[in-house]
Order: C-alpha cells, then structure tokens, then sequence
C-alpha cells in the first residue's frame, strides 16, 4: 500500500506508476491523479505541448517504423493475436456484413464526436475481450463510442455491469 497526497487515499502499488529516479521505484501520485495532472496542465498550455511533440519528432524521424523494422516478428505476432481475438469473440450467427456495416456507423459516429466536441473519440468493447474474469463478444451491441481518454483509464477493466464506466464521474474525464 502507498499513500496518494492529492487524493488522500492508501492504494495499492499497481495503482502507480513507474519512476525510476525514486526509491520504491514508483511515481509519488497515483494514476488517476497523474492523469488529471497531464490532463489540467495540457489544457493550460496545449501549444507548449503540440511543439515539444513536434521537436520530438523531428529528432526522431521514423522512430515508430524504426521499431517494427527491428522487431517485425514481435509487431505481426501481436497483430495475429488481436485478429485471433476478434475471430473467437465473434459469434458464427452474426451477419458479418451487418457487423461491418454497425463497426463503419459507430466510427462514423466517433468522428463526427471528435469534430463537434473537439476531444478525440474511439469506438470500444463495453465488455472487454480479453479479461481474465469475463469475455465479451464482438458483436455490435457491445460496442460503445467513448473518449479516447476515458478508454485508457478503462482499458481492459470490467466492473461488472453492462455500463462498464470508468472514470465518468472524475473531473476532466467526461
């Protein structure tokens, strides 16, 4: 257990990230608290951020082709898993052709999102595929089109109801 100061709560150490520079090797505030923090100080100076990715880019032309040029195996291995995935999630009665056609509505969807309310939006599994505890299908009504912030607190995360929302009621997060 370890102790979060802005949200005053005693929390598992998963619930931390890494930082190599402290001692227990762990970042002092918990991740949801981190990401309010990013969060908050993005908003305050967006252009500070877009230039400093820019410059990174710059420096690092082609850094993410460089790292499948290095370790092809390890990308088309992890791209062959997510297929298999999709593959045994999705029910044989389902019309693949409807499948489609919802998947291509709710991008649609997504997009239209992501311009109107300007945060990106994702279309995501409500009932995630691969959990330890439960599998959901890959079927059109268990799909969602949720922020993409929202997405990565939730991830592969199931809190047991057909809702599964994370971080809906956290300030920046809605």
């Amino acid at each position: 257990m370890k102790h979060c100061k802005p949200c005053g709560d005693n929390k598992k150490l998963c619930a931390f990230g890494k930082d190599k520079y402290t001692k227990d090797g762990l970042y002092h505030i918990c991740r949801n608290c981190r990401g309010k923090e990013v969060s908050i100080r993005y908003k305050l100076n967006p252009e500070r951020h877009k230039r400093r990715a820019n410059e990174w880019n710059k420096a690092n032309p082609g850094a993410g082709a460089r790292r499948y040029k290095e370790n092809p195996d390890k990308f088309k291995a992890k791209q062959r898993k997510r297929v298999d995935t999709l593959r045994r999630a999705t029910p044989q009665r389902v019309d693949r052709s409807d499948h489609r056609r919802v998947i291509n509505f709710l991008k649609g969807l997504a997009e239209k999102c992501t311009r109107i309310i300007k945060k990106q939006y994702c279309v995501d599994h409500i009932i995630p595929l691969d959990h330890k505890d439960v599998s959901g299908l890959n079927v059109p009504w268990d799909m969602q089109v949720i922020s993409l912030v929202e997405n990565s607190i939730k991830a592969k995360k199931f809190d047991g109801t057909y809702q599964n929302r994370f971080g809906e009621d956290r300030d920046g997060y809605t």
